[in-house]
């Protein structure tokens, strides 16, 4: 439960608030299909975490 609420957390504060119960979802959906759910976590942080470092590298140029 713990990785979920970290999970959630990561996409709220990092990409947009309505990102939570997407990623969350997806969450569901990955280890619904065989994924292990600590790993599948741990893919769907870094993506959220890695737009935001993404999206500060963008507004930097130009």
């Amino acid at each position: 439960m713990d990785r979920v609420l970290d999970l959630a957390r990561d996409a709220a504060h990092s990409v947009a608030r309505p990102a939570a119960p997407l990623t969350t979802y997806l969450l569901g959906v990955a280890v619904g299909q065989g994924a292990d759910p600590d790993e599948a976590a741990a893919l769907l942080s870094r993506l959220a975490l890695d737009q935001v470092k993404g999206e500060e590298g963008e507004g930097g140029e130009g």
